[in-house]
């Protein structure tokens, strides 16, 4: 019925009342979720479809791309045409336009400085990543790096023996119990 109307409350404790729908803040397009200020807006000519968001600014520049997952402010706020990337963190990814393939999980800026597909990064900035590493297409061009000076650790179930690879070598530590 061309009558009947919904609208999405909010309530704060203070007891003002903000219609999420009516002021933008929550918008429901065809297959696409995008929850927060300046989000992308759906017409003609900007199809995009399948994309979620929730953040101010999140995949704000979206014009063509697909797919895409941002959570938290600015992050994947410049893709225009990028697809399939999943993005975590504020302001993260923000920098690139298109991309396709990504994950970023971080803050200030994880990932603003990818300029290629199928890429994974995860730290607190491009400065200091923890791992960075590459999906792919192919099976040879899957790899998954430490920064330099790092280390990763791989401990057994009780804590008493570990694997300990790091950029001068490889580790391996007993601290006793069973061999088995």
């Amino acid at each position: 019925n061309s009558d009947q109307t919904a609208t999405l409350m909010f309530v704060d404790p203070s007891g003002n009342k903000f219609d999420l729908l009516q002021d933008s803040i929550v918008k429901f397009y065809d297959r696409n979720t995008f929850i927060g200020l300046d989000t992308p807006v759906q017409d003609s000519s900007n199809p995009h479809n399948y994309n979620t968001s929730l953040g101010n600014e999140t995949l704000k520049d979206l014009t063509l791309g697909e797919k895409n997952t941002a959570v938290g402010d600015g992050a994947g706020k410049s893709i225009t045409t990028g697809k399939h990337n999943t993005v975590i963190g504020y302001n993260s990814f923000s920098v690139p336009t298109s991309g396709e393939h990504n994950i970023c999980i971080g803050t200030n800026g994880v990932g603003n400085d990818l300029d290629s597909d199928y890429n994974f990064a995860l730290g607190v900035n491009d400065g200091n990543l923890l791992m960075r590493g590459k999906m792919g297409p192919d099976i040879a061009d899957k790899s998954l790096e430490l920064p330099k000076n790092g280390r990763l650790v791989l401990h057994n179930a009780t804590d008493q023996e570990s694997l300990q690879l790091s950029h001068s070598g490889m580790n391996v530590v007993d601290l006793g119990g069973s061999n088995t």
